[in-house]
């Protein structure tokens, strides 16, 4: 006995693709940004780099998070962490205030 086959065309398909958690999160904060104007000032909190603008998310989430904690994160080292976090306080973007332990981050600028 012989089988016809059929073609069936389809325009589309499904996939699934496994993430973590915090991915869908963060994903979601970098595809919210802006356009910035060109006119704007130059240390705008919108002329942050895409890890600025996780680490401010992660900040806006929950003020009291650790530089080990967002290491563990955003998967890159302790010293990338801390010059990034350096480049957001003097943009005036953010603030620590307290110490280490019982500290926490003030955003100043949205």
């Amino acid at each position: 006995m012989e089988r016809k086959q059929q073609w069936v065309e389809r325009s589309y398909f499904l996939i699934d693709i496994p993430c973590q958690p915090d991915f869908l999160d963060s994903s979601f904060a970098l595809s919210n940004i802006g356009n910035d104007p060109k006119d704007d000032p130059k240390d705008d909190p919108k002329e942050m780099s895409e890890r600025q603008i996780l680490i401010f998310y992660y900040i806006e989430k929950d003020d009291t998070i650790t530089r080990e904690e967002l290491t563990q994160k955003l998967k890159v080292a302790d010293a990338t962490i801390k010059r990034e976090l350096a480049d957001m306080q003097k943009k005036g973007v953010i603030r620590r205030d307290g110490g280490r332990k019982t500290g926490k981050w003030v955003i100043l600028k949205k």
